[in-house]
């Protein structure tokens, strides 16, 4: 399995509340901090390295570890009298399935072949009523309120946390970003950059960053990108009587 992280501040903030995994297990991370300086960045590395440092097996495990991971943000931002929150977008590639386990805004999108999807549901009120049918996706994308969240982690003690899975497919190929990056750009942005970056994640990565920078950087920008091999994927084998 091919990966690469990078994370950027922008040409606009002057910190960096996102911290990203990407080591060398089957595990990555993003996560957009909220709170301002000395509180964003606080939740969003307090619940990676909590997430990362459990070492997850499952997607249970993924499950609980952010579920903690949320009760920790919510009480040590209690105890300095602030309202540090986090997203987390985190997915696990193990017995030839990805799991995704996701709170807030960041996304993960998986391009398959001549296609992407976003796989992943921003918790705002704005894309719920999107979903729901209420307001057009043009009312959306100009929506004064779109960037106001109604999950995060760290906010309430506990949590609602979305699952999905998907069976991996050779060349599968998972972007993890926070709004930084899909905020600026789309999902065909993010497709021609993927397949223009011959087969290198650090490429990949590096484009979809310069590509956010150039046009405003108007938050941290943080991508997280994976490719899946062969060896990722698990065949079905027919146990002979």
């Amino acid at each position: 399995m091919k990966a690469h992280g990078l994370s950027d501040v922008g040409k606009v903030r002057q910190n960096n509340e996102d911290n990203y995994y990407c080591g060398t297990t089957n595990l990555f991370i993003v996560a957009d901090g909220l709170g301002g300086h000395s509180a964003g960045e606080v939740a969003s590395e307090m619940t990676v390295s909590y997430v990362a440092n459990g070492k997850p097996q499952n997607v249970d495990d993924l499950v609980q570890r952010i579920a903690e991971a949320n009760n920790n943000v919510f009480l040590e931002a209690k105890k300095l009298g602030n309202d540090m929150a986090t997203t987390i977008s985190a997915m696990l590639v193990t017995g030839g399935k990805s799991y995704v386990a996701h709170v807030g805004d960041s996304r993960i999108y998986l391009i398959r072949a001549d296609k992407i999807y976003a796989i992943t549901d921003d918790h705002t009120p704005v894309m719920e009523s999107l979903r729901a049918g209420l307001i057009t996706e043009e009312q959306a994308r100009t929506h004064p309120l779109k960037h106001m969240l109604s999950r995060t982690i760290g906010t309430h003690q506990e949590v609602e946390i979305d699952t999905i899975s998907v069976d991996l497919e050779v060349k599968d190929i998972f972007v993890l970003c926070t709004d930084g990056l899909s905020n600026l750009l789309e999902e065909d942005d993010i497709y021609d950059v993927v397949k223009s970056s011959n087969n290198s994640t650090e490429e990949m990565c590096k484009k979809l960053v310069d590509m956010a920078n150039h046009r405003g950087g108007v938050d941290n920008v943080t991508v997280v990108v994976t490719e899946i091999e062969a060896s990722e994927i698990v065949e079905d084998t027919e146990i002979k009587q």
